[in-house]
């Protein structure tokens, strides 16, 4: 009788102590997941902007997006904001209506605060804990002020604030509300 009740502790131990490997296990990254759902993003994000800027030089450098363990993912791309004609050889070539550059720049931002909402849960692999960062440098080489040549736009958001938008427990402002935004 003892010995059965010994073997019942030894294998409870044993059970114990490979549990935390196992809590380890579940939340482990799978990086061929996670780069699978980046490249989805990256091209749900260059759609957006290619959407929004129908110029085929406005946007310079492609989005990318990387994963920084502990941090969260961060995209970054280079848009020219200036890009609304073009001069060829039988005139100029008008890409949409002339905009002033503000109106830009917002569109920009509402951008990426709707991919963000809608989009932001795609990313599976993240933790509750880590951030989804969007960085967008735009450039406008027209710019007659040297400090309003170039422009960064920096959108941070929790992964938990994420979770929550997209199970409904908080509302559209709500949510913008808690998305960092950081313009330099």
């Amino acid at each position: 009788m003892m010995k059965r009740y010994g073997v019942q502790i030894a294998w409870s131990l044993g059970l114990l102590a490979c549990f935390p490997v196992l809590l380890r296990g579940g939340n482990a990254i799978d990086y061929r997941l996670m780069r699978n759902e980046i490249q989805i993003f990256e091209n749900i994000l260059q759609t957006a902007i290619k959407n929004e800027f129908s110029h085929p030089l406005a946007l310079v450098h492609e989005p990318r997006g990387a994963y920084l363990p502990g941090y969260g993912v961060n995209f970054t791309f280079l848009l020219n904001v200036n890009r609304d004609e073009v001069n060829t050889p039988f005139g100029v070539k008008r890409f949409g209506a002339a905009r002033p550059r503000a109106e830009k720049i917002r569109a920009v931002r509402e951008i990426m605060l709707k991919l963000l909402g809608d989009f932001g849960n795609a990313l599976t692999q993240l933790g509750m804990e880590e951030n989804f960062t969007i960085t967008a440098h735009l450039e406008d080489r027209t710019a007659l002020v040297p400090s309003e040549a170039e422009q960064v736009l920096v959108f941070r958001v929790g992964k938990k604030t994420l979770s929550d938008y997209g199970a409904r427990k908080i509302d559209v402002k709500q949510f913008r509300d808690h998305v960092e935004t950081i313009e330099y």
